[in-house]
């Protein structure tokens, strides 16, 4: 259980509860890029799963997410490793917006650049720092920078729908994984299920 947004390179699984306990994300079997079980603790994790309280299911997150200030949204990234030279390098981050109340999700067409931590999200902006590496040095002393994007902006975007799914809510590339989410043992979010019901 965790109170506070996760950074890029947090390990393990872990629940982060919606302001007021409304809803609760679920981010379990992230991973390095390298996909053995060598730990590298100070490497960004990807390919997370994550399940909301309220029933919605993505794949291929990182462990950086934030729900707004009133628990309707809650902003995920995902790491791209292989985003072409046009964008500076082989790594690349997105930010994707999801909408608990009506299912959808968004895609922010910005890629950013390095390791988002978050920082705030209320109903105007979020706030996300990003720092000069994707790793974190043992020596830290990069404080990054913190960039803003409006929420407006954010759901002017193109969203995709949650397709219903036996009581879940699946992005559509995860349609033919229905039958494993609905396997899941889904007791650690039953106090947060209650309150979505």
């Amino acid at each position: 259980m965790v109170k506070q947004p996760q950074s890029a390179i947090a390990d393990g699984n872990f629940i982060q509860p919606a302001p007021m306990d409304k809803d609760a994300a679920w981010l379990f079997g992230c991973e390095t890029e390298y996909a053995n079980s060598w730990l590298r603790v100070q490497s960004p994790r990807l390919h997370g799963r994550l399940l909301t309280a309220s029933g919605c299911a993505i794949s291929d997150l990182a462990p950086s997410m934030i729900w707004s200030e009133d628990a309707r949204y809650l902003a995920l990234t995902r790491l791209h490793t292989d985003v072409d030279d046009d964008h500076r390098g082989r790594m690349a981050w997105r930010i994707l917006l999801l909408d608990v109340q009506e299912r959808t999700l968004r895609y922010s067409p910005q890629w950013l650049r390095n390791r988002p931590q978050f920082q705030s999200f209320n109903a105007e902006v979020l706030k996300v720092r990003l720092f000069l590496r994707d790793w974190e040095a043992e020596d830290e002393r990069d404080r990054g920078s913190v960039e803003v994007m409006k929420l407006s902006e954010l759901l002017a975007l193109p969203a995709e729908d949650l397709r219903p799914s036996a009581g879940l809510w699946l992005a559509k590339d995860q349609l033919d994984n229905a039958p494993a989410w609905q396997a899941l043992d889904t007791s650690a979010l039953s106090h947060y299920q209650r309150a979505t019901a």
